[in-house]
């Protein structure tokens, strides 16, 4: 070893923080990465000490856009297995920031011809860390260009003509998306509207507020502009690629390209009536109150149980727990009552036993509420989205803390038609009422379930269910994962466990080998490998509860670090700390980094990709 490696490594030993910055040697070729770029740019390497600093952001959408896209919105997601208790940094080389699609290709092929892993982010809400890995390039497109034309009679490459949609960019939120909808139409959309429109939630599914009257985010999109893995731009939907598209639409994101763009159906707006209703008090409650408000929530969910699976699907989604609910209907006041507005009044009035509440301790309250249109209500309400927080612990770092221990699990419908009594015992049962995560089990169903269970590739299960049920913790997501085990049901991939046992199966059921064998063709090396994604390989978190034997495909891993995927180097291209594009810190408040160095950008040289990188991105792999 000569004397400049001999005191890097003194330096590593001294300060691990630093490792990635201090060991790692000269590797030019990052240069021509960050040359061939014509509008985005390049920041890193990234040093582990700067992650503490996402901390500062306490709202998910200034968080979104910090420290160059290195932040969690889980802020233990950014160590492995959301675990910073037990195990290191997951965080990437370098971000790119990307603001096109030829430089995306660059940085493809250029990952692909130097075996870098690529991980994907646009705002960091993944709740299993899926959106960040070690030493990646990380492709961030929080600040991929906006597109928000509304587009009537718009004709794909099939000759489907559709109504109305709007053009999506890669990089956008659900609000910017919103500010452009407005009033004017009704729209499938996340109820947390800093989450992305075009990326995980999407991909993942997209369970929205009003999916049983329009279906889920997946089911609105009438096509996709995706860069693969080799650098090709393609267009996806129903009649090219119709694999991607199948793929795209429930199998997650940032697994087999890089969604720049979506098409997105819009809907005639119509009136937003919202029911809220809650028995409170449980904290304020004593001995002599305990009977009555158990009779209470027994009544209340014997009630709700039996009523959910028969709704008209203008009921169009909505929240629940024990003691609350959260519902909308979309459509008039006056259809509102006829459906059901009128009939809950009655049981709430008359049927309710009400003997031992006791007014300013404990009780029921309801109220409607009523929004002209869907705008109105997601901007506006407060629909039981706000995070159910838990503090008490140094990881507390802002709303979204205690989301990486959040299991969710589908219910089948048959289960509450054949079955009412032991999903009622469940819900009130200890282990799972002291571990709900406020409103958030999803009442499902409705146009969902209108959807052939094998038209997308979002777990089968999803087309037969009514609700989601969410706990927070392992004793909770054990109990409800004993009642609707995989081999009767599944999950709802964007709010599973981070350490769901069989995860494969428990994501996708039959539906996980159709999928790799997408990804094999997509993505043939695993360029794109994260955790809890299809086909990944690598290290995997050790089981904390025995699970009813595997079903998944064969191909399902050890957690044996020796089953990491040939294309990967045994450490990823390396670079010097007084060479290497360094750029990281450059959009940090100074307030805050006192004690961490300093990076101005580097300038971006303006040559012509195609000089810079080898590859050629022209090639179809579906062709």
């Amino acid at each position: 070893m000569n004397t400049r490696l001999l005191i890097l490594a003194l330096i590593t030993v001294a300060h691990p923080s630093i490792i990635r910055v201090s060991s790692l040697q000269l590797n030019p070729d990052w240069y021509k990465l960050e040359a061939s770029l014509l509008n985005s740019t390049l920041y890193g390497p990234v040093m582990e000490a700067v992650y503490q600093h996402c901390s500062i952001y306490e709202d998910a959408t200034t968080r979104s856009g910090a420290l160059n896209g290195i932040c969690m919105q889980p802020f233990k997601c950014g160590y492995k297995f959301c675990d910073p208790d037990e195990y290191e940094h997951n965080l990437p080389m370098y971000t790119l920031d990307v603001r096109s699609e030829i430089d995306l290709a660059q940085a493809m092929i250029f990952a692909r011809n130097h075996s870098i892993p690529v991980s994907v982010k646009t705002t960091g809400h993944s709740l299993q860390g899926s959106s960040t890995a070690r030493n990646s390039l990380l492709i961030w497109m929080h600040n991929f260009p906006k597109d928000d034309e509304i587009k009537a009679n718009y004709a794909d490459s099939c000759g489907n003509i559709y109504d109305k949609v709007i053009g999506i960019g890669g990089g956008e939120t659900w609000n910017d998306v919103l500010e452009v909808v407005k009033e004017d139409y009704n729209i499938v959309s996340a109820s947390e509207t800093s989450v992305s429109a075009a990326g995980g939630w999407l991909q993942g599914g997209g369970i929205a507020l009003n999916s049983r009257l329009y279906g889920l985010g997946i089911d609105n999109v009438v096509d996709f502009r995706v860069v693969l893995t080799d650098g090709s731009i393609v267009t996806v939907n129903e009649c090219t690629n119709a694999d991607l598209f199948w793929a795209l639409r429930g199998g997650g994101g940032g697994t087999y390209g890089v969604v720049t763009h979506v098409h997105y159906k819009l809907y005639e707006p119509t009136p937003i009536i919202q029911l809220n209703f809650v028995i409170f008090g449980r904290n304020n409650l004593e001995v002599q109150d305990l009977k009555p408000y158990n009779r209470a929530l027994f009544q209340f969910l014997n009630f709700w149980i039996m009523k959910s699976g028969t709704l008209d699907k203008r009921w169009c989604g909505g929240h629940f727990s024990q003691n609350n609910l959260h519902l909308l209907f979309c459509g008039s006041m006056l259809d509102a009552k006829e459906t059901f507005l009128d009939e809950f009044v009655t049981w709430k009035d008359n049927k309710l036993n009400k003997d031992g509440m006791r007014p300013g301790i404990w009780g029921c309250l309801f109220a409607t509420n009523i929004y002209s249109n869907w705008y109105e209500y997601i901007r506006g309400a407060e629909p039981a989205r706000s995070t159910n927080v838990f503090s008490g612990d140094k990881y507390n770092m802002n709303i979204y803390h205690q989301t990486e221990n959040l299991s969710a699990r589908l219910v089948p419908l048959n289960e509450i038609q054949l079955n009412p009594s032991s999903v009622r015992q469940l819900l009130l049962s200890n282990t799972v009422k002291d571990s709900s995560f406020g409103l958030s089990n999803y009442y499902l169903g409705g146009a969902i379930n209108d959807i052939a269970a094998n038209a997308t590739s979002i777990h089968p299960a999803m087309r037969k269910s009514i609700f989601s049920f969410h706990t927070i913790g392992d004793v909770a997501s054990k109990a409800v994962r004993d009642r609707f085990p995989n081999n009767v049901t599944g999950v709802d991939y964007n709010h599973h466990y981070v350490v769901e046992p069989d995860w494969r199966q428990a994501c996708w059921g039959d539906n996980y080998e159709s999928l790799r064998q997408v990804k094999n063709h997509y993505d043939p090396t695993r360029l794109l490998n994260c955790w809890h994604c299809v086909s990944y390989l690598g290290d995997e978190v050790p089981a904390r509860f025995t699970s009813q034997p595997s079903s998944s495909p064969s191909n399902a891993l050890s957690s044996s670090p020796s089953d990491q995927f040939s294309m990967l180097p045994s450490s990823a291209p390396s670079v010097s700390p007084s060479n290497a594009p360094s750029n990281l810190a450059s959009n940090v408040p100074s307030i805050t980094l006192s004690n961490i160095p300093s990076y101005k950008p580097s300038v971006i040289a303006s040559t012509s990709p195609s000089k810079i990188l080898s590859s050629n991105p022209t090639s179809d792999p579906s062709s």
